[in-house]
């Protein structure tokens, strides 16, 4: 699409003429994210006939080809007002709706009508690979503690199963309210998974949506059909003789 391109790792020469590959492409893939401002009004299911009053959040958004916005399906659930502001160019705060939204994988895709927005930004590649045990990972967002954009690495420390069949990778780098929606990078710029949450009451002990759910989420908003999940035999997790 016009004004939407995938982030290349820039190439650079050395001082005998050849080129090499820049391997900065964690620090290029920054202007790709966005942080996200979010008003909703929650359920009350004690009282239904009234409504709560609004309250405000923050999150983590980045960039895909598609003209899109992705992030996690917390962020923008039960949302009444969706502003966007990018990392680069004016500090100008857009107004995105909620295009595809995916309960059971914690996903949503964004879109920004005003094309001033689209001006001069880059999307993120999407890894086909899943990362490994003890590779790098990267996060990449807006966490508590301050506005401007925050870097958090550490490594791949499981790699597990949700409570919906669904894959999701432990990482041990800082992933904080705040960060929810934000791009988890590998080594050289590639996005490797989605930050989504952390487990309370432990130390290091942080949860990313890998690019193989979220390339599923996406061809389903691109098919038009709403999230179906993944296929599952509908038995529960046996008991251990233990």
């Amino acid at each position: 699409d016009e004004g939407v391109s995938v982030a290349q790792p820039a190439r650079k020469k050395s001082r005998k003429g050849a080129v090499s590959v820049d391997t900065r492409g964690v620090s290029a893939g920054t202007g790709s994210v966005c942080k996200l401002f979010v008003k909703r009004v929650e359920s009350n299911y004690a009282d239904p006939w009234r409504r709560r009053s609004q309250g405000s959040a923050t999150g983590t958004g980045f960039l895909v080809e598609g003209k899109w916005i992705v992030t996690n399906a917390h962020v923008v659930h039960r949302a009444v007002s969706i502003l966007v502001r990018a990392t680069t160019g004016p500090p100008i705060k857009y107004s995105a709706k909620v295009l595809c939204v995916g309960v059971p994988c914690d996903l949503a895709v964004l879109e920004v009508s005003d094309p001033k927005f689209w001006e001069g930004k880059d999307s993120l590649k999407l890894s086909d690979q899943l990362p490994r045990l003890d590779d790098n990972a990267t996060c990449v967002g807006f966490p508590m503690g301050g506005d401007n954009i925050c870097v958090t690495r550490g490594v791949v420390s499981r790699i597990d199963v949700n409570d919906h069949g669904l894959l999701r990778i432990q990482i041990d780098a800082a992933i904080n309210p705040g960060n929810s929606g934000g791009p988890v990078l590998g080594q050289h710029g590639l996005v490797v998974g989605v930050a989504t949450s952390h487990l309370k009451n432990a130390s290091n002990i942080g949860y990313i949506i890998p690019t193989s759910v979220l390339q599923q989420f996406l061809e389903c908003c691109r098919s038009g059909y709403a999230y179906r999940g993944v296929a599952s035999l509908g038995i529960a997790r046996p008991q251990t003789l233990e």
